[in-house]
């Protein structure tokens, strides 16, 4: 039958960066990358220890601990404007907690739904008594939550109609977001 699909606009990755990471990665050496981040106004040179690869739904970023500022980070592979050297490891003597930590998310209808509505909400996502339960990674939750409209951990606000779900176990979910990003936190977006 005649179909369409809604597209996301892709972003490009340079195949020639994507195999520096990778080969970084498999082979445990500190790469060199001349990165644009959205927190500075220009690229610059920085020293990373990538370990895996993220994909958040629309991108793809590699975790790498940031010798510059000795935290874990998520570096989008489409920011990397260019590939200086590999060095040796200097990979941090602490394992990345936050990507090895996953969290238990619950979601739930939206409570204005009707009650046909929430149940058709259950059917659409395979709920259980009402709720989806689903482990995240701690570094991979927020995006999570944002490509659902949640990243507030609430969703009430929102138009049930357009907003179907809600975070159920919002008190954990803060706290989980407070330790992945907050103060203390090693799970930066650079």
């Amino acid at each position: 039958p005649e179909h369409d699909i809604a597209q996301m606009p892709k972003r490009k990755i340079d195949p020639k960066i994507l195999r520096s990471v990778t080969e970084s990665i498999k082979f445990k050496k500190t790469l060199k990358i001349f990165y644009q981040s959205m927190s500075k106004a220009e690229p610059n040179w920085r020293e990373i220890s990538p370990h895996a690869f993220a994909f958040d739904g629309m991108r793809w970023h590699a975790r790498s601990y940031c010798h510059r500022d000795h935290i874990y980070k998520d570096f989008l592979l489409s920011r990397i404007q260019k590939i200086g050297s590999f060095t040796e490891s200097r990979w941090p003597q602490q394992p990345d907690e936050i990507w090895n930590t996953y969290f238990k998310l619950v979601l739930k209808p939206h409570p204005d739904l009707s009650e046909s509505q929430a149940k058709a909400v259950a059917m659409d996502y395979d709920m259980r008594e009402g709720k989806l339960q689903l482990e995240i990674r701690l570094a991979l939750l927020y995006y999570y939550l944002r490509r659902l409209g949640l990243q507030d951990c609430d969703g009430t606000k929102g138009n049930p109609r357009e907003q179907h779900m809600v975070v159920s176990n919002k008190t954990e979910t803060k706290k989980a977001l407070e330790k992945a990003q907050g103060p203390g936190g090693n799970n930066e977006i650079s």
